[in-house]
């Protein structure tokens, strides 16, 4: 649904830009729904992992955790994406930088994004098995993004390109603040609208696909070799106070992003991986 608060903050003469950059994604909630299955769609906990793949380590030997798993065969179908398989993150929460190379996304040390097109839970490690993996590491101070396991409901939703990022850039042919300072020239008048719209809930803070948002700013401004990429996964900080709670490091957001060649053909090997916070 188009959100007439949008119309209201940007100009006339932008209307039909806004609405020419509307894209589906999939809005996830997440739910206390105790103990889950190795299976679901999820966030935290321990996930499927077959026995015959090498479970992810950092540089250190110290096993990658799993931050979150999505089933497709669960979820809404989403144009570009699978339909079937199990799409898991893993990090490293030995490192308060949570396994994430800012200045070199792509060294994949610290974290991992793995695809299994099938899924056969007798072939995989169960719960148990993975406890053990992390037990003798027990004493070593952990950075945990999500202590406990929460299942990820997903519904289908329209997105609109409102944010300071790359796609604010080419759909509006101007820098997020220049934008709002040329088409409202009484600054105060800008700041307001721009304060309006911080404000307002254009889309969930958790998705598959979509617009990212940024505590920040847009990695890929400074790293022009990836202006093409677009969001794969965002998992925002979260605080239901004892019924869900999600922290990356001062109330940020974790993002994921592949190129869109790499999304058709089910390749997530060159996935690359951002949080920030404020």
């Amino acid at each position: 649904m188009f959100h007439s608060e949008l119309l209201t903050i940007f100009p006339n003469s932008q209307h039909q830009a806004l609405e020419n950059s509307r894209k589906e994604a999939i809005a996830l909630s997440l739910e206390n729904n105790g103990e889950l299955g190795l299976l679901i769609s999820k966030v935290g906990g321990f996930g499927y992992f077959p026995k015959d793949e090498t479970y992810p380590v950092n540089s250190d030997g110290q096993p990658l955790r799993l931050l979150a798993q999505l089933n497709f065969s669960e979820l809404p179908p989403l144009k570009d994406y699978p339909t079937k398989g199990l799409l898991a993150f893993y990090i490293d929460e030995f490192d308060d930088l949570l396994g994430c190379d800012f200045e070199n996304p792509l060294n994949r040390v610290g974290y991992k994004v793995l695809y299994f097109p099938e899924c056969d839970e007798e072939l995989a490690y169960s719960k148990g098995e993975l406890e053990d993996l992390f037990r003798r590491f027990s004493e070593i101070e952990r950075y945990p993004v999500v202590n406990e396991e929460y299942q990820l409901i997903g519904t289908l939703e329209n997105q609109y390109v409102t944010g300071d990022s790359v796609e604010f850039e080419a759909t509006y042919k101007s820098e997020f603040y220049n934008f709002f300072e040329k088409a409202y020239p009484d600054p105060d008048e800008a700041e307001s609208k721009m304060e309006e719209l911080f404000d307002i809930d254009i889309s969930s803070p958790n998705s598959i696909g979509g617009y990212p948002s940024f505590t920040q700013t847009d990695p890929r401004i400074r790293m022009p070799e990836f202006k093409d990429d677009q969001l794969l996964f965002q998992l925002s900080s979260t605080d239901y106070g004892n019924d869900v709670q999600v922290i990356w490091g001062d109330s940020g957001i974790g993002n994921f992003f592949i190129h869109p060649i790499d999304l058709v053909n089910q390749d997530f090997s060159k996935t690359w991986y951002n949080w920030d916070c404020y």
